[in-house]
Parts: structure tokens; C-alpha cells; sequence
């Protein structure tokens, strides 16, 4: 026993206590605990032995009265030679007995020392653990502190974004209504434009000659073929450049993705800069659409100039000339069009960027959620760390306990050998037994009422799942719906794209025919001019018939011209509308992916949660049940070992009562100065926290309970009602609206027909196109309200992990009744009628107020409820006695 005592005791001289680690302080911890076994084994031995010893006394010195007697009766010399014999064997076994209870002795002061020295150890241990838990405390509270500072300055970034897309949607909007305008004003122009044509057509056909005529066929053929080539090379460019701007968005979202949280905090203090050169930029485009208007004026005037100069016969080739610069004037425009087309575009894609840095600060935000949830965790395996130390300080006490119980033990054998022990403290032990055991049941019944409370707990986690379940129920129906009209959406899109195709395919079938035809007829031009070379008539019919063939053949070729135009622009747009539809597709699809990541994240985590709150209520009822078992053990213990004290006792003192009674003065003096000492140990001993913590929660279970943090109001079903009303007030699909339309649409122009009729086709396609921006701004606006409507869903969750946390945190502060017991006393020192007089009110409730939010984990809105009742009552001159709904002000069931 010594050696291995000794062994642990030369290993912490070489190592000092805070230079270890968690890991073997606690090592060190579990072989004192061994050690304190070990001692305790040893102290039962050496207990064991002291009977024995004290039995074999006591059978001695019965024997030694027996021959007391027998020498008072005379005896003969054998006998006496006998009994002599018997004496001195006596003597040698009292003196070997003896000299073995020194030896027991001494083994009890080495035990008694090496507890000492494993209690100052264990001190020393407990104050360096306090201290490092107290440094992990401070450092989890600094990193909540700037958790919560991220989590704040994400939220304002997100509102600041919110604001810019909605005022960016605004501009483009109105940019949008510019631009439509314009562009009546630009076909309003052409309209005029062709008129004058028209009309200088018909004043050149008396003064332009043949050769002329034919000069113009070829430049026009020549421009034509120019105009195509042109066309082709600047569709091959924008082919590039749309090739180039797809790589370059795919290289821009892998940098986004390998972009750090600093990063994008850049990036969203630099997206209000970026808005803001796009408005620069819509501005100076604005500008220049004005610089057009004013030049469209000027053509105006040009024009009006023109039409006088035709009215006095001038020059036809300035009038050429000027028609010439208004159409390459109106080609510049239509280009300028495109291009803002193209700028529109590239802002669309600026605002998808943004919203992707969105998303992904969203990700960061719940990576930042799960960080505060292993911290969460961390504080949970301190908390099991301290209960562990906790249990080792209790069973640390029941072993100082049990030493001084060995020391008391030791001096009343003493004082038994000498006085052996009286009828008076045999009744005082019995009194302190039962004591014990009164305690004992009361802490059995301690236990039995926190087992019941913690089954109320899980009652309550119970409700709090089901709760949950019916919540993660409701969202998944309404991704479901969500997902179902997405999916429509794509079919009527795709649908419409293959539509869109059919037609395309149409039109270029009519375009080779155009221009098959229009060969054709260049063929027959050049055979009637032969012809009427060769032929020698008067030169009178022939310059008449020519005139008019020339007339014929030129309003057929405007016609030509026109209809060719006319199929040229119905090309572009569509091509612009199927680009349109495939992005409104991509767009679709990417979301339907995000809706179902954001379904199984938020499905996994309400799993994660269910099977965390399982295991703890496993791990709750098997400590619940190991308790029971361990008290009953050792009731079942303590009781059996009284026993067994007791009958001993009642044989050994029932033959020791009549040898006692002339030491009876001495013993009475004893008693009384033992007496004294055990009212002073008894008065020393402190009733543990933990009885009055149960006793003040038996009080708080009876106040009622209000209505939860995140408890759901009335507004919940009046937004469904709002959800329902939206839902039937929906747009109408897509299918529908294009088969309305397709008749105006399947009208094809041919040749021989007037130009109105196609300017009546280009209406009713503006007025179509008109129609799908007016139902794509309604998917939208419906696509934004679903939007809002799951983020405030989100909220709603948030707001109960919020109040899930704070409920966690408050059943970590209920250990300390003791403090909020004094805290209760003061305030309602502070609010009583006789109190007012001397303390100042202002200064005492200020200082409550944090002392308050930090036991109670009180939210920002009951602070602000508290700091406003008492400065109401601050307010309020009259003092007047005051209840709990007057202090705290949430108690109180009608506000």
C-alpha cells in the first residue's frame, strides 16, 4: 500500500499541475480516485481486524472475571498451577493484541496523511481546471460576440442588394417604355420616308433615261449583295463575340467560386458602384437616343426642303442622295438598337451575377450557423466536464467525510478501551443515523422530483418536434406546388421554342423562293431590254413602251425590296425570341435545382435535430435510472450496515452497563464536551443548493405559463388567405396565350398583295410580342411573390432556432438559483412600498436589467417591454404596491 501510494506523489513533484493538459488531469484525477479506493479497502480491512481484536478483549476479560470469581473460592493446588498457567497465556495474547492495535494505529495516521495530501492535490487541480474553463468561456463568448457581428452586417448587405435590384428593375423598366417609344417614332420616320420615295420615284420617271435606269438595276443588285455579305460577316462576329462572352462568364463563376468570405464582402460593397456605372451607362445611351431625336428632326427638315425643291423642278440627285443618308441613318439606329438590346442583356447577366454572390453569402451564413453549433456542442462537453469534475468534488467529500468519520471512529475506540463508551452516546449515534436517513429519503425525494421535471422537459421536446414535423410538412407541399408549376412552365417554354423553330423554318423556305423568283425576273428584265434594242420601231412608241415596262418592273421591285425586309426583320426577332425563351429555360431549371437543394438541406437538418433530441432523452433517462439504482444500492447499504452496528452494539453494551456504573461523573463530563461538538459540526454543515433550486422551482411551476417566444399569431392564417387570393388571381398560361395568336401570325405575304397589308402584319407581330412581355412580367412578379414567401418562412424557422437557443442557454443558468433567488429578492426589495423612500429607482432597475437578460437569455423586445414598464413607473409619481405582472410586464397575459 505504501509503495503504491507513494509512486503518483514523486511523478507530480516532476511535473508542475499547469503545465498538464485536460486529458491527464484527468488521468491524474482517476488513480487518486483509485487511491482513494484502495484506502478505503485498506480502512475496512484494518475496521475488520479492530472487531476481531476487540472480540477476542472482550472473550479475554470475561475469561479473567471467571477466574476472579473461581479465586474467591477456595481451590486446590492443581487448579491454582492451572489457572496460573491460564493467566500468563492471557497476558502474552492481551500483549500481542495490543501491540497489533499500535500497528493498526500507526497504519491509520499513514492513511489519514495520504488523504491530506490527495485533498490539497485535488485542490490544486480543481483551481487550474476553474481556470482553464473559465478561459475556454471567455474566448466561446468572444466568438459568439463576432459571430453575431457577421451575422448583423450580412443581413444589412442583403437588404442593401434587395434595394438595388429593385431600383435596377425600376431604370430598366423605364428604359424599356424609352426604347419602345423610339422605335414607333423610327417607323413613323420610314413611313414618311417611303413616301417621299414614292414620290420622287414618280417626278424622275419623265427625266431619267434608260441607261440610268439600268445603271441603278446594278448599283442596286451591287448594294444588295454588299448589304448581304455585310450582314453575314457582322452575324459571323456576333457569333464570336457571344462564344467569347460565354467563356468569360464561365471564367468569372469559377473565380466567384474560389473567392474567400473577404472577397465577397468586397464585392458587395463594390456591387452599389457597379449599379451605378450601369446607370451612367443608361444614361448616356439616353443621351445619344436624344441626339438621334434631334437629328430625325433635322431630317425632317431636310426632307421638307426636298419636297419643295421636287415642287420646283431641281435636282433629283440630291434627293437621291438625302434618301440615301436617311437610310443609313435608320440602319445606324436599328444597329444602336441592337446594341442596346445587347447592353440590356449584359445587365441581366450583372443582376444574375449578384444574385449568385447572394446565394453564396447565404451558404457562408449557414456555414457560419453550423460553426455556432459545434461551439453550441463544445459548451455541452464543458458543461459534461464540469459535472464530471462535480462528481469527483461529491464523491471527494464522501471520502473526507468518511476520514473524519475514521478519526472520530479512532478516538471513541480509544476512549471505549479506556472508558468503553456509555448508554448516552450509543443514543446520540442512533440520533445521527436517523438523521442521515431523513436525509437521505429527502434527497430520494429530490431526485424523484427532478426525474419528473426532466420527463416534463421531454414532454415539451416532444411537442416542440411535432410542432416542427407539421412546419417541415407545410414546406415540403409548397416546394412541391412550386417544383409542379416550374415544370409546366418549362413544357409551355419548350413547346413555344419548338413553335418558334417551325416558323423560322417557314420563313427561310420563303426567302429561298423570294429570291429564286426574284432571279427569275432580273432574267426576263435583261431579255425584254435585248428585244426592244433589236427591234427598229419609231422611237415615240417604243421610249412609251419602255417607260412603262420600267414603271412596272421598279414597283415591282420596291414591292420586292419590301417584302425581303420585312422577312428580314421577322427573322431577327424571332432568333431574339428563341434566344429569350432558352434563357428563360436555363433560368427555370437552375432554380428548380436550388428549390430542391434548399428542400433536402432543410430536411437534413430537421432529421439531424430529431436524432439529437432522441439521444439526449436516452442519455436523460439512463442517468435518471443509474441515479435510482445507485441510491437504492446504497440505502440498502447503509441500512444493513446500521443493523448490524446496532445489534452489536446492544450485545456489547448490554454486558458492559454493569461494569460502567462507577465511571458514570467521568463519562457525564465526556458527553457533554461531545455533545458541544457536534452541535458546532452539525451547525457548520450547509444545506446543498440543489434542494432549495428544486424547492424554488416546485414555487415558479405554479405561476403560469404565457405564450412562447416564437408562437404563431392570427397573421399566419390571414397570409394564407393573402397566398390563396394571389394563387386564384394568377396570369394566364403560356399554351393558351400563343395558340390564341398563332392565326395572325400564319399569314404569309406574297408578292402581288399592297404594302398595307404588311405594315397590318407588323402591328398584330408588335402586338404579340407585346402580349408574352406583358405574361413573362407576370411569371415574374408571381416567381418574386413565391420568393418572398419562402424567405419569410425562413425567417419564421430562424426566429425558432433563435428561440430554441435561448431556451438551452436559460437551463444552463437555472444551476444558479441561488443568484437569481437574490436577484428576485432585490428587485422586489426595490418594488416594495417601504423601499422607495431610500433607494433610487433609476440607478437599482438599470443595473437589474443585464443581470436579468443574461439569467433569463430575456430577447430584444422583452428588454425593450422591461426598460418600458419601469420607466412608466419611473414616470408615475405615486408609489403603489406592485405584483409579478408589474415588474416584468411579460407575465401579465392581456398585454
Amino acid at each position: 500500500m505504501e509503495d503504491s501510494i507513494g509512486k503518483p506523489n514523486n511523478g507530480n513533484k516532476k511535473v508542475a499541475l499547469e503545465d498538464l493538459d485536460r486529458e491527464e488531469l484527468l488521468k491524474r484525477c482517476k488513480s487518486y480516485l483509485a487511491l482513494a479506493q484502495r484506502a478505503k479497502q485498506a480502512k475496512d480491512e484494518a475496521q475488520q481486524r479492530e472487531s476481531y481484536l476487540l472480540d477476542k478483549i472482550s472473550n479475554l476479560e470475561g475469561q479473567a472475571s471467571q477466574l476472579v470469581t473461581q479465586e474467591q473460592h477456595p481451590v486446590s493446588s492443581d487448579q491454582y498451577d492451572h489457572k496460573d498457567c491460564q493467566s500468563v497465556s492471557l497476558t502474552l495474547q492481551v500483549s500481542d493484541l495490543e501491540s497489533q492495535l499500535k500497528l493498526s494505529n500507526e497504519e491509520k495516521i499513514l492513511l489519514v496523511s495520504q488523504s491530506e495530501e490527495m485533498e490539497a492535490k485535488l485542490k490544486t487541480l480543481e483551481e487550474n481546471y476553474e481556470q482553464q474553463k473559465n478561459g475556454f468561456v471567455e474566448e466561446l463568448n468572444k466568438m459568439n460576440d463576432v459571430l453575431k457581428q457577421r451575422g448583423e452586417t450580412i443581413t444589412r448587405l442583403e437588404e442593401k442588394c434587395q434595394i438595388n435590384e429593385k431600383e435596377f428593375k425600376v431604370k430598366t423598366e423605364t428604359f424599356l417604355q424609352l426604347v419602345a417609344e423610339k422605335e414607333r417614332k423610327i417607323e413613323l420616320l420610314e413611313s414618311e420616308a417611303n413616301k417621299f420615295e414614292t414620290q420622287s420615284e414618280i417626278l424622275s420617271t419623265s427625266t431619267v433615261s434608260k441607261a440610268e435606269e439600268i445603271h441603278r438595276m446594278k448599283d442596286v443588285e451591287d448594294s444588295l449583295e454588299d448589304r448581304y455579305n455585310k450582314l453575314k460577316m457582322l452575324a459571323v462576329r456576333m457569333k464570336r463575340k457571344i462564344a467569347e462572352q460565354n467563356n468569360q462568364l464561365h471564367d468569372k463563376e469559377n473565380q466567384l467560386a474560389l473567392l474567400r468570405v473577404d472577397e465577397k464582402n468586397r464585392n458587395i460593397s463594390n456591387s452599389p458602384l457597379n449599379l451605378q456605372a450601369a446607370q451612367k451607362e443608361i444614361d448616356r445611351l439616353n443621351d445619344e437616343l436624344d441626339a438621334k431625336k434631334s437629328e430625325l428632326n433635322v431630317m425632317k427638315k431636310d426632307c421638307e426642303n426636298s419636297i419643295q425643291e421636287l415642287a420646283n423642278k431641281k435636282s433629283i440627285q440630291e434627293q437621291k442622295l438625302l434618301y440615301d443618308d436617311c437610310r443609313k441613318e435608320i440602319e445606324s439606329e436599328k444597329i444602336l438598337r441592337v446594341e442596346l438590346s445587347r447592353e440590356c442583356d449584359r445587365f441581366k447577366s450583372e443582376i444574375r451575377q449578384l444574385s449568385c454572390t447572394v446565394d453564396e453569402l447565404n451558404k457562408k451564413n449557414q456555414a457560419v450557423k453550423q460553426e455556432s453549433k459545434k461551439q453550441s456542442l463544445l459548451e455541452l462537453e464543458l458543461t459534461d466536464y464540469e459535472k464530471s469534475v462535480s462528481d469527483l468534488n461529491a464523491q471527494l467529500d464522501v471520502i473526507k467525510k468518511e476520514l473524519l468519520l475514521e478519526q472520530q471512529v479512532a478516538t471513541e475506540q480509544q476512549r471505549a478501551a479506556e472508558l468503553k463508551m456509555t448508554v448516552d452516546t450509543i443514543q446520540l449515534q442512533l440520533d445521527s443515523c436517523q438523521s442521515e436517513l431523513l436525509q437521505q429519503r429527502t434527497e430520494i425525494r429530490h431526485v424523484i422530483a427532478r426525474a419528473e421535471s426532466k420527463e416534463n422537459e421531454v414532454d415539451n421536446l416532444k411537442l416542440q418536434l411535432s410542432t416542427v414535423n407539421a412546419e417541415l410538412h407545410k414546406v415540403q407541399t409548397g416546394s412541391a406546388i412550386v417544383i409542379e408549376t416550374l415544370r409546366k412552365q418549362l413544357v409551355a417554354l419548350e413547346e413555344s421554342a419548338a413553335t418558334e423553330k417551325v416558323t423560322r423554318d417557314n420563313l427561310h423556305l420563303e426567302l429561298s423562293e423570294l429570291r429564286a423568283e426574284y432571279d427569275n425576273y432580273k432574267i426576263r428584265a435583261t431579255s425584254v431590254l435585248k428585244k426592244q434594242k433589236t427591234e427598229a420601231n419609231p422611237a415615240s412608241l417604243s421610249s412609251k413602251e419602255a417607260v412603262n415596262d420600267l414603271n412596272t418592273d421598279q414597283v415591282e421591285r420596291e414591292m420586292l425590296q419590301r417584302v425581303v425586309d420585312a422577312l428580314k426583320t421577322k427573322i431577327a426577332e424571332l432568333e431574339s425570341q428563341l434566344v429569350f425563351s432558352q434563357s428563360e429555360v436555363t433560368n427555370l431549371r437552375s432554380e428548380r435545382e436550388r428549390n430542391a437543394a434548399t428542400q433536402t438541406s432543410a430536411v437534413e437538418t430537421m432529421r439531424q435535430r430529431l436524432e439529437r433530441a432522441e439521444s439526449e432523452i436516452e442519455i436523460i433517462k439512463r442517468e435518471h435510472q443509474a441515479q435510482v439504482s445507485r441510491l437504492q444500492s446504497d440505502n440498502q447499504l447503509l441500512a444493513s450496515l446500521h443493523r448490524e452496528q446496532m445489534d452489536g452494539l446492544k450485545l456489547r453494551h448490554s454486558q458492559e452497563i454493569l461494569e460502567m456504573q462507577n465511571n458514570l461523573d467521568e463519562i457525564a463530563f465526556e458527553s457533554a464536551r461531545l455533545q458541544k461538538i457536534v452541535t458546532n459540526y452539525q451547525a457548520q454543515r450547509t444545506v446543498s443548493p440543489l434542494i432549495k433550486g428544486d424547492q424554488r422551482r416546485d414555487d415558479y411551476a405554479m405561476v403560469e405559463r404565457e405564450r412562447g417566444e416564437g408562437s404563431e399569431d392570427g397573421n399566419v392564417t390571414h397570409r394564407q388567405r393573402e397566398d390563396t387570393e394571389n394563387d386564384s388571381r394568377k396570369p394566364i398560361p403560356l399554351e393558351l396565350l400563343l395558340n390564341s395568336q398563332l392565326a395572325s401570325e400564319d399569314t404569309v405575304v406574297f408578292p402581288n398583295e399592297s404594302p398595307t397589308i404588311s405594315y397590318e402584319q407588323h402591328c398584330e407581330s408588335l402586338a404579340i410580342v407585346e402580349k408574352r412581355c406583358k405574361h413573362l412580367a407576370a411569371l415574374l412578379a408571381e416567381s418574386e411573390a413565391n420568393e418572398a414567401r419562402l424567405s419569410q418562412l425562413a425567417d419564421a424557422l430562424k426566429e425558432e432556432i433563435r428561440r430554441g437557443e435561448r431556451s438551452e442557454e436559460r437551463q444552463k443558468h437555472i444551476e444558479n438559483l441561488e443568484y437569481l433567488k437574490n436577484v428576485v429578492l432585490k428587485i422586489v426589495l426595490i418594488f416594495s412600498p417601504f423601499q422607495f423612500v431610500t433607494l433610487p429607482r433609476g440607478e437599482e432597475r438599470s443595473r437589474l436589467v443585464p443581470v436579468l437578460t443574461t439569467l433569463l437569455r430575456l430577447s430584444p423586445q422583452e428588454v425593450q417591454e422591461v426598460h418600458q414598464t419601469f420607466s412608466r413607473q419611473s414616470a408615475d409619481g405615486v408609489v403603489r404596491p406592485m405584483g409579478w405582472g408589474g415588474v416584468f410586464n411579460y407575465f401579465a397575459p392581456n398585454q
